[in-house]
C-alpha cells in the first residue's frame, strides 16, 4: 500500500489511479489530508470549514465500492475543498462575509454536484474574501490565509484559500471562480495551476451573487478549476463543463478533444514582462510557449515592455465592473 501521508503530495489523477488500483485507500487519504489542515490550520488558515465526518463516511464508501468492484468515477475518493462561494450541501456558506456567518447551504451547486458524481469526497470549504472582491484573501468571519511557501505573505485572491490549500497538499483539487484574476493571481502566488474557463463554458448555478445584483458580473465571472498539474486542471474542466438547466445561459458546446488547430499565421503577441519585474524562469516559460507557437505557424509579434498602459487597464476594468453591477 502506498504511504498516505506521503500521497497528500500527489495530484489528482495519480490519486485517483492509486485508490482504483488497491495501492490506496481513500479513508487513509482523507484522514492524511485531515491530519495536514490541523496542523497547518494556524499558519495558513485556508480551509475555514471542515466536514471530518461526512469526508469520513464519503471516503468508506469510496474504498467499499473499490472492493465489491462496482464502476468508479475518474475523481474516485479523492479529497477536494470548495471556495467558500460555491455551496456544498449541508455546510455553512458565507461568501466570506460576517452577514453570512450562520448561513447553511441547502444543495450542491451544480460544480460541486459534478464532482461529487465523479467520486471526489468534499473536506470542506476554503477561504475567500467577502464576496470574491480582492486580490488577496481576508474574509469577514475567518481572517487572512496566507502563503504556503511563505506565511508572511499573501495566497492571493479571490481563491487564495483554494492555492494554497492545493499547494499545501490540504486538498488535491479545489473549485474556485475567476473575474479579474481570482483564479489565476493565487495560483501565481501558490504555484499551483488554475484555469479560468471560457465564459458561460461551465455552469455558476450555486455561485455567491452579490446582494442587490444577483446577476452582478455574470458576463465575465467564471467557475474553474486549481490543481498542482495541468493534466488534473484539464480533467476537472471536462467533468465540469456542459449545459445545465439550472444556468440555461451555459451552450451545449461540446469541449474540443484535443488541441484547437491555429490558423497558418495567427498573430500572437509575445511579452516576457509587460512592464513589470519578471524572474528569469517565467522568461524562458513565456520564451519556450512562444518558441513553440511559432513552430505551429503563427506570427509572433514581440510587445514592448512599456506598451501596456497600466492605468488605463485598471480604469477599463473598473467601467467593465461598474456597468455589471449596475
Amino acid at each position: 500500500m502506498a504511504d498516505a501521508a506521503a500521497a497528500t503530495g500527489w495530484g489528482a489523477i495519480a490519486q485517483a489511479a492509486a485508490i482504483r488500483e488497491g495501492r490506496l485507500g481513500s479513508e487513509a487519504l482523507v484522514r492524511a489530508c485531515l491530519d495536514r489542515i490541523a496542523r497547518h490550520h494556524a499558519a495558513l488558515n485556508a480551509v475555514v470549514t471542515l466536514d471530518a465526518e461526512g469526508a469520513l463516511d464519503a471516503a468508506r464508501a469510496a474504498d467499499a465500492a473499490v472492493r465489491s468492484g462496482h464502476p468508479l468515477g475518474p475523481l474516485h475518493g479523492v479529497p477536494i475543498t470548495v471556495k467558500d462561494l460555491l455551496a456544498v450541501r449541508g455546510l455553512r456558506l458565507t461568501f466570506g462575509s460576517r452577514l453570512f456567518a450562520r448561513h447553511v447551504a441547502a444543495d450542491d451547486a451544480t460544480a460541486v454536484a459534478r464532482l461529487r458524481a465523479a467520486g471526489a469526497v468534499i473536506l470542506g470549504l476554503t477561504n475567500t474574501p467577502p464576496f470574491g472582491f480582492d486580490w488577496q484573501t481576508v474574509s469577514g468571519p475567518f481572517g487572512r490565509t496566507n502563503n504556503p511557501w511563505d506565511v508572511t505573505r499573501t495566497a492571493g485572491g479571490s481563491s487564495g484559500g483554494s492555492a494554497a490549500a492545493v499547494a499545501a497538499g490540504l486538498s488535491a483539487l479545489d473549485v474556485g471562480s475567476d473575474a479579474c484574476g481570482s483564479l489565476r493571481v493565487p495560483a501565481h502566488c501558490c504555484g499551483v495551476v488554475a484555469l479560468k474557463p471560457t465564459e458561460w463554458r461551465v455552469s455558476t448555478a450555486g455561485h455567491a451573487r452579490v446582494p442587490g445584483a444577483p446577476h452582478a458580473l455574470r458576463r465575465i465571472a467564471c467557475v474553474g478549476p486549481v490543481a498542482r498539474t495541468v493534466a488534473d486542471v484539464s480533467l476537472a474542466l471536462r467533468l465540469l463543463a456542459g449545459p445545465d438547466p439550472a444556468d440555461p445561459v451555459v451552450p451545449p458546446v461540446p469541449l474540443l478533444a484535443g488541441d484547437p488547430p491555429l490558423a497558418p499565421g495567427t498573430r500572437v503577441l509575445v511579452s516576457e514582462t509587460i512592464g513589470a519585474p519578471v524572474s528569469a524562469a517565467v522568461r524562458r516559460a513565456v520564451r519556450t510557449a512562444a518558441d513553440a507557437l511559432a513552430r505551429a505557424g503563427c506570427s509572433l509579434v514581440d510587445v514592448p515592455p512599456d506598451a501596456l498602459d497600466w492605468g488605463g487597464v485598471l480604469a477599463l476594468w473598473g467601467e467593465v465592473a461598474g456597468a455589471e453591477l449596475a
